[in-house]
């Protein structure tokens, strides 16, 4: 096997391994010690808009990570990992307005998110429904 000048298979080796491993640590760090934040989609709109119906280019997509947002303040002294992450859509009378709003939720483990809105927080919801998983807050509602 005939070697192009200035190559040499060790150092390329030893570079491959370096780069390997550096991306490995990053995603290592990346995943597992800071966690992976939950992805949705964020609107706010009428019954009858894009919204509501979840037509995706109307939806804004947002991380949503517990450590960066700004959490509501009976949250705040709750350590990070004792809340859990949750993709929201409700509908939702405010005020005598009738309204769709997808977002990032954060609550409590175990903890229903949907039920601690109308229990703790006295709001008046219509539809209300939480998932876990990546831009998974795109049901569409019945009016």
């Amino acid at each position: 096997m005939q070697l192009r000048r200035g190559f040499n298979p060790e150092t390329t080796k030893k570079a491959f391994l370096y780069l390997k491993n550096h991306t490995l640590e990053n995603l290592f760090e990346e995943v597992i010690l800071r966690g992976a934040a939950l992805r949705c989609f964020q609107c706010l709109g009428s019954l009858t808009g894009d919204c509501f119906n979840a037509v995706v280019p109307a939806m804004i997509p947002a991380e949503c990570d517990p450590t960066t947002m700004n959490l509501p303040e009976n949250l705040k002294h709750v350590r990070a990992d004792a809340i859990v992450t949750k993709c929201i859509s409700h509908v939702i009378n405010l005020l005598g307005m009738v309204f769709i709003e997808r977002t990032c939720g954060y609550i409590w483990e175990d903890m229903d998110i949907c039920e601690y809105m109308v229990n703790e927080q006295g709001l008046q919801l219509y539809s209300c429904s939480s998932c876990n998983t990546d831009f998974c807050n795109t049901e569409v509602f019945s009016t």
